[in-house]
Protein backbone atom coordinates (compact mmCIF):
# COMPACT_ATOMS: atom_id res chain seq x y z
CA UNK A 1 0.00 0.00 0.00
CA UNK A 2 1.52 3.33 -1.04
CA UNK A 3 0.27 5.30 1.94
CA UNK A 4 1.91 3.10 4.61
CA UNK A 5 5.20 2.08 3.02
CA UNK A 6 6.96 1.58 6.36
CA UNK A 7 4.18 -0.50 7.95
CA UNK A 8 2.59 -3.84 7.31
CA UNK A 9 -1.08 -3.20 6.58
CA UNK A 10 -3.49 -6.16 6.42
CA UNK A 11 -5.78 -6.57 3.43
CA UNK A 12 -9.32 -5.30 3.87
CA UNK A 13 -11.82 -7.94 4.93
CA UNK A 14 -14.94 -5.89 4.30
CA UNK A 15 -15.89 -2.32 3.50
CA UNK A 16 -18.97 -0.22 2.96
CA UNK A 17 -19.36 2.71 0.58
CA UNK A 18 -22.11 5.26 1.09
CA UNK A 19 -23.71 7.42 -1.54
CA UNK A 20 -24.93 10.64 0.07
CA UNK A 21 -27.01 11.62 -2.97
CA UNK A 22 -28.97 8.38 -3.06
CA UNK A 23 -29.61 7.86 0.66
CA UNK A 24 -33.17 8.97 1.27
CA UNK A 25 -33.49 11.62 3.97
CA UNK A 26 -29.75 12.06 4.41
CA UNK A 27 -28.10 15.30 3.43
CA UNK A 28 -24.50 16.30 3.91
CA UNK A 29 -23.44 19.47 5.65
CA UNK A 30 -20.44 20.74 7.56
CA UNK A 31 -19.39 23.79 9.51
CA UNK A 32 -17.09 26.52 8.24
CA UNK A 33 -15.56 29.77 9.40
CA UNK A 34 -16.30 32.75 7.22
CA UNK A 35 -13.41 34.69 5.76
CA UNK A 36 -11.92 36.79 8.52
CA UNK A 37 -13.66 34.76 11.22
CA UNK A 38 -11.85 33.65 14.38
CA UNK A 39 -13.29 30.20 14.89
CA UNK A 40 -14.64 31.23 18.30
CA UNK A 41 -18.04 29.83 17.30
CA UNK A 42 -16.61 26.30 17.53
CA UNK A 43 -15.72 26.93 21.17
CA UNK A 44 -19.15 28.36 21.91
CA UNK A 45 -20.96 25.43 20.27
CA UNK A 46 -18.78 23.01 22.27
CA UNK A 47 -19.72 24.50 25.66
CA UNK A 48 -21.56 22.06 27.88
CA UNK A 49 -24.89 22.90 29.49
CA UNK A 50 -24.63 22.92 33.27
CA UNK A 51 -22.17 20.03 33.17
CA UNK A 52 -25.00 17.71 32.12
CA UNK A 53 -25.37 18.01 28.34
CA UNK A 54 -22.24 17.71 26.20
CA UNK A 55 -21.72 18.31 22.49
CA UNK A 56 -19.31 16.60 20.12
CA UNK A 57 -18.81 16.59 16.37
CA UNK A 58 -16.75 18.35 13.73
CA UNK A 59 -18.55 21.63 14.42
CA UNK A 60 -17.27 21.62 18.00
CA UNK A 61 -13.54 21.23 17.31
CA UNK A 62 -11.79 24.51 16.50
CA UNK A 63 -8.56 22.95 15.23
CA UNK A 64 -10.01 20.18 13.05
CA UNK A 65 -13.42 21.34 11.82
CA UNK A 66 -14.93 19.72 8.72
CA UNK A 67 -12.95 16.51 9.33
CA UNK A 68 -13.40 13.00 10.66
CA UNK A 69 -10.46 13.74 12.96
CA UNK A 70 -12.45 16.61 14.44
CA UNK A 71 -15.39 14.28 15.05
CA UNK A 72 -13.22 11.70 16.80
CA UNK A 73 -11.18 14.16 18.84
CA UNK A 74 -14.24 16.05 20.01
CA UNK A 75 -15.91 12.78 21.01
CA UNK A 76 -12.88 11.73 23.05
CA UNK A 77 -12.71 15.19 24.62
CA UNK A 78 -16.35 15.13 25.70
CA UNK A 79 -16.15 11.52 26.89
CA UNK A 80 -13.19 12.53 29.06
CA UNK A 81 -15.24 15.35 30.60
CA UNK A 82 -18.08 12.95 31.35
CA UNK A 83 -15.74 10.32 32.80
CA UNK A 84 -14.25 12.96 35.12
CA UNK A 85 -17.65 13.71 36.70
Amino acid sequence: MELFKEQEVPELVKYFVTCWRKTCGLRMSYSFVKTGGSGEAYDIIAEDVLGKVFFAGEATHRHFPQTVAGVILSGVQEASKIAAL
